[in-house]
């Protein structure tokens, strides 16, 4: 019995085309895809964004790259569940499949993948072979600027401006969310570690988190700034190490569990950095 040929998706429009040039100074004409049936919450006769070939856009899933700004060239990928629109910009074999988005202002490229159910949004840049996956959250409101290789996967959110480069792993519950965060290095960070503004991460001394502190089981993790500062985050409190132990010492009686707990914490996290990198305590 012969094969069922499938029914194709979309079709390519020769009339409409524009010209794209590559990070490596290449010319490449894409050009505009068109529904040609109906299919998840696209109808027949949408249109789409621009395509090198058909080798971008699988014909028989669900994918799909909405808007006339959507750019993916020859070696880029989109496929499965996934979703493409705004003004992304996938190339140089770029890939966004599963029920992955990419949208607004993203630009993924040199063998980067995202799938699993990842969202990358905003003002991003994602290149280097850097891999996103799991349900991980990344919003460039400022700048986030991923390269270098670096995996990150699991609940990870991150959102600022910030620099993640090299051979870092982020996965779990952990949050980089803030201005000025650079993350540089054989570097890895889990379970619900929570980084903000200026941190300057370029080794796994340069941070320390601790989790299930006291009976309300708080996450508390320090860092150093690009000027050797320590910074301390707990809950909605993000502060230098001074501040932060005032607070402590004020919040707690003398013989509190979780006080002397979390005092014995910060002293031994700060004689860490300092032993390493010279931290200090000063505002």
């Amino acid at each position: 019995m012969p094969e069922i040929e499938k029914e194709k998706k979309y079709e390519i429009i020769n009339t409409d085309w524009i010209e794209l040039i590559d990070t490596e100074h290449r010319k490449h004409i894409l050009r505009r895809i068109r529904a040609v049936k109906d299919f998840d919450d696209v109808k027949i006769g949408d249109y789409g964004g621009y395509i090198e070939s058909e080798n971008n856009l699988n014909q028989y899933d669900n994918s799909w790259i909405y808007s006339d700004a959507v750019r993916i060239d020859k070696n880029a990928r989109a496929w499965g569940q996934s979703r493409v629109y705004g003004n992304a910009k996938l190339y140089n074999s770029a890939e966004v499949c599963d029920y992955a988005i990419a949208c607004d202002h993203v630009k993924i490229y040199d063998n980067s993948k995202v799938h699993g159910r990842s969202k990358i949004y905003g003002n991003c840049y994602i290149h280097g072979i850097s891999n996103i996956g799991g349900r991980a959250n990344i919003f460039g409101d400022n700048l986030v600027h991923i390269t270098g290789g670096a995996k990150i996967s699991d609940n990870v959110k991150i959102k600022g401006t910030v620099t993640i480069k090299g051979n870092v792993f982020l996965y779990g519950n952990t949050t980089v969310i803030g201005n000025d965060i650079t993350i540089d290095g054989d570097i890895l960070i889990r379970e619900a570690t929570n980084i903000r503004d200026e941190a300057h991460i370029l080794s796994n001394a340069d941070f320390s988190s601790v989790t299930n502190l006291g009976v309300t089981h708080d996450v508390v993790t320090s860092y150093l700034t690009k000027d050797l500062v320590i910074m301390v985050n707990l809950g909605e409190f993000t502060g230098t190490y001074d501040k932060f132990m005032s607070m402590i010492k004020e919040s707690y009686n003398e013989d509190d569990p979780f006080g002397i707990e979390i005092l014995h914490f910060m002293n031994a996290m700060k004689e860490r950095f300092v032993q390493n990198r010279g931290g200090n305590n000063n505002e």
